[in-house]
Formats: structure tokens, sequence, C-alpha cells
């Protein structure tokens, strides 16, 4: 469910306020150029940017938080209640850069089905990355499971050719001492 690529959680958080903080000034010099008239398609692609900056930033954080918890799941406790603490202020106040953000996008900016797609689309692409994730794991499990399954059909024959060798062995073994003791030299 991850569009990441492991950032730590201060560069993730710098992220989001810097796109947060741009986007700002943006819906700022998107409402002069509104009445003036102006065009205002360069802002509009300045703020979808921005919004991909915040979006990236904001999955880096969720990746982040999750991965702590793990690891205090684990039992790792180095310095993980600071990171954890860390992590926790940085996603609350990610999500009131998230709040506002739809603010401005819908209504100081006027494009209500703007955020609305976007969201709907980032969702989609989350749940596309998941559903491959989902995929790609199981494809490493059935590959694993095969490997494991010719390992040991390698071994059963192994297994199997050594016994009908010793039993050929023995049997020839006990032959010979037949054989030895007929003609009495046993």
């Amino acid at each position: 469910t991850r569009l990441t690529s492991e950032v730590d959680p201060i560069t993730a958080f710098a992220l989001c306020k810097g796109a947060y903080e741009g986007i700002k000034g943006c819906v700022a010099v998107y409402q002069d150029l509104k009445k003036t008239g102006n065009d205002l398609s360069k802002i509009t692609s300045e703020v979808g940017g921005a919004l991909s900056s915040f979006f990236k930033g904001h999955a880096e954080l969720e990746a982040s938080h999750e991965k702590a918890q793990a690891q205090r799941n684990e039992g790792v406790k180095d310095d993980l209640a600071t990171q954890a603490i860390d992590n926790v202020m940085y996603l609350r106040q990610t999500k009131q850069f998230y709040a506002d953000l739809e603010r401005m996008v819908r209504w100081e900016m006027g494009m209500p089905d703007l955020w609305h797609d976007i969201v709907e689309e980032y969702q989609r692409l989350l749940d596309q990355k998941a559903e491959a994730n989902a995929r790609e794991l199981h494809e490493k499990r059935v590959k694993a499971w095969r490997r494991q399954r010719l390992k040991n059909q390698i071994v059963d024959r192994v297994l199997e050719t050594a016994a009908v060798a010793f039993v050929i062995g023995y049997l020839i073994c006990l032959m010979w001492i037949i054989s030895l003791h007929r003609r009495g030299r046993l």
C-alpha cells in the first residue's frame, strides 16, 4: 500500500509542509489572478505539482509510522519512543494540512470536484499498488513453495535410490554369503 521509497519522517514532513506552504501561496496568487481575469492554468498546474509532493510526503510519513509500530510490536526498543512521538506529531500536523488543503482547493480556488477527483484517483492508485504488492507476494510464495517442493522431491528420490541401492547391496551380500555357505567356505 505504499508508493514510497523509505524517506525519513523529518524529510517527509518537510516535503508536506513545503507543499502546503506552496499551495497556500498559489491559492493567494490564484485569487488575485481570478479577480483580474488572467490565465489561471499555470497556477492550477503548480497546485497540482505541490499536491503531488504533499501526497508523496504524507505516504512516506504513514509508511514510517507503520514501520515504527511494527518495530514496537517486535520488541525493538532503541529510540523508538521518541520516533513514535515524532511520527504521531507529524501525522497529526499533516492531517491538519490535508484538511486545510481540501478547504483551499475546494472553496478558495472554487474547484470542489478537483479535490474529490484527486483523492479518488489517489485511492485508486493506492488500491492498485496494494493489489500489485499482494500479487507479487503471492507469486513469491508460490515460487518458494515450488522450489521447496522440488527440493523435497529430489531428496525423496535420493533417499529412495539410496534405500533401493542398500536393499540390492544387502541382497547381493546375502546371496554371496549363502553361496559361500553352500561351498563350505563359511
